[in-house]
């Protein structure tokens, strides 16, 4: 059977896939990565209302950042090399912001290219989106619409239509809020974006938004060729 490798980010301190600590900035059941896997994770810092949170993102080129569209925030700065031991850090604090009209998907364009920085390719077969079949690390990825999933998703509907939506689950394993935005990684390539999770951790299936039916609008408004 094929897999996805489920691209569970840290935010700051060492990348890891992590370890049950910090809600806002930890994932449940994961794998540490090592310094060269998953260097075009980029941390994101928002200020709102006077506090500070945090979300992920992929860098897919070198001036351009996919993330969710709820992690808007005005300010906000970009963090790229993240990763432990790594000595490239850039923290980038004039950035463009490009929200979708409707769905939770969000572009982020930094004010120059990033140095030395890998980038991740997405959806590169748009005709062989990953489905229901695949495994993501030690989340499956289940049917989104299983009558006899949670009901959180009915009763807080996400900006995505149902056929965009992407939904992993396994016992014991989660995401937490300051993972919104993050990747979904099938054999290195970017398939989805990180968007929800239950109120509790490991009550409620992990929600993504698959990023190949927004090909053309990533395309157009990042002026990239299609």
């Amino acid at each position: 059977m094929a897999h996805l490798t489920f691209l569970l980010l840290l935010l700051w301190v060492a990348v890891t896939v992590s370890t049950v600590v910090d809600l806002q900035k930890r994932i449940y059941g994961g794998i540490d990565c090592n310094q060269n896997e998953r260097r075009y994770h980029v941390s994101l810092t928002l200020y709102a209302d006077g506090r500070c949170s945090h979300c992920g993102g992929s860098l897919i080129k070198n001036q351009w950042i996919l993330t969710a569209a709820h992690c808007r925030s005005r300010p906000m700065f970009a963090v790229v090399g993240v990763h432990a031991g790594q000595r490239n850090v850039q923290r980038i604090e004039e950035i463009n912001i490009i929200t979708h009209q409707h769905d939770d998907i969000m572009l982020v364009k930094l004010s120059n290219p990033t140095a030395g920085i890998p980038t991740v390719p997405y959806c590169p077969n748009i005709n062989n989106d990953p489905t229901i079949n695949l495994k993501c690390a030690t989340m499956d990825v289940v049917n989104c619409n299983n009558p006899f999933l949670s009901t959180f998703y009915q009763q807080n509907p996400p900006d995505v239509p149902q056929q965009n939506r992407l939904c992993l689950q396994r016992h014991g394993v989660d995401v937490r809020p300051g993972d919104s935005g993050g990747g979904v990684i099938h054999r290195d390539n970017l398939y989805g974006v990180i968007i929800a999770t239950g109120e509790l951790a490991c009550t409620c299936e992990t929600l993504s938004i698959r990023v190949c039916p927004y090909m053309t609008w990533i395309n157009q408004n990042a002026g990239l060729k299609t």
